[in-house]
């Protein structure tokens, strides 16, 4: 985060070299002032039309930088946060500061890396044995299993992380030291709970501890999915239910009889 903040009183130039090593990312500086808080953005576009103005490479930034800049603020309810992302993301705004009700800088989200910030647990399913992929999972555990060089869970993963899900837990059974070795780098942060037995197609969830009031989205590891996330927290809330399910038709045909 701290790459994309630059004080009020940083040169032209200075600004100019701190984008230029933002390179290949978003190119954007979030301007505070000497208490921190958050006064502008600045982008190598507003430099340039500052220099086309008469600015200097050795005026400071609050000269030329965007005032009307907007922000997620704690007035914001958690919906309409999500909500207001949504939007930001929607016009091409790739840098959406959260601040705090002193109006500093809390949270720098990239929209390129980050669709959403739902809060969410997760709990992902990976149990099973995987019976009907035999031979490919008498030795490998069915969420390990590479697609397109990746291990299928992974891309459930990358999905929570991209919707700003970072409390994920994986609940394993079969062959689980595979799994548990998978996530055993600290910087993955995902926990890892085995089932004394197999507890069923969602049994497992009832080893972690739910927070009152606190939702959680429980899917299983063999996902492919192309499912907003997103969309599917904003039907949950707008309908207030108690569960939402996510389906997809699927014809079965039954060639004799039912």
């Amino acid at each position: 985060m701290q790459q994309h903040i630059i004080t009020e009183n940083a040169t032209i130039i200075e600004a100019l070299r701190r984008l230029n090593s933002l390179s290949g990312g978003v190119m954007t500086l979030a301007v505070t002032d000497s208490d921190r808080r958050m006064t502008g953005t600045l982008t190598d576009g507003d430099i340039r039309r500052g220099l086309l103005d008469g600015a200097s490479l050795t005026d400071t930034v609050d000269t030329i930088m965007h005032r009307n800049f907007r922000a997620i603020t704690p007035h914001n309810h958690t919906t309409d946060q999500i909500t207001t992302i949504r939007e930001f993301r929607r016009q091409g705004i790739r840098l959406i500061p959260r601040i705090d009700q002193n109006g500093r800088i809390t949270d720098l989200i990239d929209t390129t890396r980050t669709r959403s910030q739902l809060p969410l647990t997760a709990i992902i399913m990976a149990g099973g044995k995987g019976e009907r992929l035999r031979p490919a999972t008498l030795t490998c555990p069915k969420p390990l299993l590479q697609v397109a060089g990746k291990p299928i869970i992974d891309y459930n993963t990358t999905l929570l992380r991209a919707n700003g899900i970072t409390d994920i837990t994986v609940t394993v059974n079969y062959l689980a030291e595979q799994i548990e070795q998978h996530f055993s780098h600290e910087n993955l942060g995902v926990k890892c709970i085995r089932e004394p037995q197999p507890l069923g197609t969602i049994g497992a969830a009832s080893l972690i501890p739910h927070r009152p009031g606190h939702h959680t989205l429980v899917m299983n590891s063999d996902l492919l999915t192309t499912i907003s996330l997103e969309d599917m927290w904003l039907r949950h809330t707008s309908q207030q239910a108690d569960i939402t399910i996510a389906a997809i038709p699927y014809n079965l045909s039954v060639p004799y009889a039912i």
